[in-house]
């Protein structure tokens, strides 16, 4: 027998007879649906084009100075330079002229966990309990092979160690070295390639020690350091 009806009108007679599903209902604490399908809260959402909720000035945080076009033009500052020995990993040149190269009386705090000295004003007569406690000390204008500048120091005691850190230093103020301490001494590497001699900055020795000792010179007894090493509190 043939069909009554086709294969298509079958399918429209199903879709007639089945029910029509009831909308979800929205539980009290889920957030409203907005108009894009996506659940989120009840405030406008705001575009972020020029402004809005992304506006950087509610935060009401400060611009950096240097990036503000209407605050005044500070000069540059130089780094500190440290006081210390020459790194073991790095070739170094002293400043080939003698008068960056000379002898200070210099305070280190035995205690303190990098060497950190005080540079002693020539003038001031210090107490023996004071005295004592003072190093005379030669300080090297000296730069790194990556053009670190610091001040080499080597404390005038007459020991050999001390003997041939200074002719290290004579040394280093013709060419490249590398300095590697010893269980006597010093001993000097070279480089296998001749570069040339660094340009130091055009400064005065008095600048470096300004950059170095800036907040470390002593120059009265009521100098904090002093009275401590005379017992004073």
């Amino acid at each position: 027998m043939a069909n009554t009806f086709d294969e298509k009108s079958e399918y429209e007679l199903e879709a007639q007879q089945a029910p029509v599903a009831e909308p979800i209902p929205q539980l009290a604490n889920e957030p409203p649906v907005k108009p894009n399908g996506s659940a989120g809260s009840t405030e406008t959402q705001t575009s972020i084009v020029g402004g809005g909720i992304f506006d950087p000035t509610r935060w009401k945080t400060r611009c950096d100075a240097r990036l503000d076009p209407s605050a005044k033009i500070q000069p540059a500052t130089f780094s500190k330079i440290e006081v210390k020995k020459p790194p073991k990993d790095h070739y170094v040149h002293a400043h080939p002229d003698p008068k960056f190269n000379w002898i200070f009386p210099l305070y280190s705090d035995s205690e303190a966990k990098r060497y950190e000295p005080h540079l002693i004003a020539p003038e001031l007569s210090l107490p023996p309990e004071v005295q004592v406690n003072i190093v005379e000390t030669r300080l090297v204008v000296t730069m790194t092979d990556t053009e670190r500048i610091f001040l080499w120091w080597v404390p005038q005691t007459g020991s050999e160690w001390h003997e041939s850190a200074d002719n290290c230093i004579l040394t280093a103020m013709m060419q490249w070295v590398k300095v590697i301490p010893t269980s006597s001494g010093y001993r000097l590497e070279y480089q296998r390639v001749k570069n040339p001699a660094p340009v130091f900055p055009d400064w005065s020795f008095a600048e470096y020690l300004s950059r170095a000792f800036k907040d470390r010179y002593i120059e009265s007894l009521d100098h904090a350091v002093i009275k401590r090493l005379r017992g004073i509190r």
